[in-house]
């Protein structure tokens, strides 16, 4: 099989919003389960299994998939590289606070930590990992070289959505005038998310387990019986726990300052982009 591009990441950037707008392009053909993993959870099932969800692939199609488990995956764009050394790679990349607290908040939903958010900065390594921006990029400038590593801003994709996709269309050479009837302006996983907090994250926590453990087939038959709509509605109890405000407070700012400062100095320098609006919300220096 060919793949002309990967989406690799990065998570609570619009990767889903990506996905739902490209899965509706008549030249580009996408897994027909959305993050198969292969590269980072699934590899050992081999190439043949990858090339399974690729359905409806032709010589003229343009064949991608999102999926933002490879950007932080440790041996992701060597093997990404082993079979697909051609690959355009692009990367969606979120301001670090802002990444961070949206991917608590999805950590939450998941049922991943029960933790505040302090608490599970200090002890989630990984949440850190997940903003470690150059370190991740240079692993895959590694393998790919500039050329074939495309950067993105979810600062762009929030400003101009349109501009945003019509960029990403120029890049793969795809004609942009094909998704002219596309809302732009459609949010993902916002409002689609149930109003109990329990619900939401029962639905979460299955699918994440079923995708990561090659449960595919049975994660499309639960879609199709159309129960997660129906669970959605169910309205909150009374004595439901609002939505509680996650904030990072002085010390973890602090914390992440150090640490990331100068990933996002070395990203500005290598991207040639001012970053600077990042460098403001980490607080550095600030008491």
């Amino acid at each position: 099989m060919k793949l002309d591009f990967i989406c690799v990441g990065m998570y609570r950037s619009g990767t889903t919003w990506f996905h739902s707008i490209m899965q509706n392009h008549p030249d580009v053909i996408l897994p027909y389960e959305k993050e198969t993993m292969f590269f980072s959870h699934h590899y050992h099932r081999g190439i043949k299994w990858y090339a399974q969800f690729f359905k409806g692939l032709k010589s003229d199609s343009v064949a991608g998939e999102i999926c933002p488990t490879y950007l932080t995956g440790p041996l992701a764009a060597k093997r990404i590289h082993a079979h697909f050394p051609d690959v355009k790679i692009l990367m969606i990349l979120r301001d670090p606070v802002g990444q961070i607290t949206s991917l608590y908040k999805l950590w939450r939903t998941r049922g991943a930590t029960t933790l505040d958010i302090n608490e599970a900065f200090l002890e989630k390594e990984n949440l850190i990992d997940n903003v470690m921006y150059y370190r991740n990029l240079r692993n895959y400038l590694d393998y790919f070289g500039g050329q074939q590593v495309k950067i993105l801003f979810y600062d762009d994709l929030v400003k101009n959505p349109e501009k945003f996709i019509a960029a990403i269309c120029r890049e793969l050479t795809i004609d942009f005038s094909a998704l002219e009837n596309e809302n732009f302006n459609h949010r993902i996983n916002t409002s689609d998310q149930s109003t109990l907090h329990a619900v939401e994250t029962f639905i979460a926590k299955a699918s994440d387990y079923m995708r990561r453990n090659n449960l595919f087939r049975l994660r499309r038959l639960i879609k199709q019986t159309k129960i997660i709509n129906f669970l959605k509605i169910i309205p909150p109890s009374k004595g439901t726990e609002p939505h509680q405000t996650v904030v990072l407070n002085d010390h973890s700012m602090r914390l992440l300052c150090d640490r990331i400062l100068p990933e996002v100095e070395n990203l500005q320098r290598l991207v040639n982009k001012d970053l600077s609006h990042w460098v403001t919300s980490l607080k550095c220096g600030k008491e």
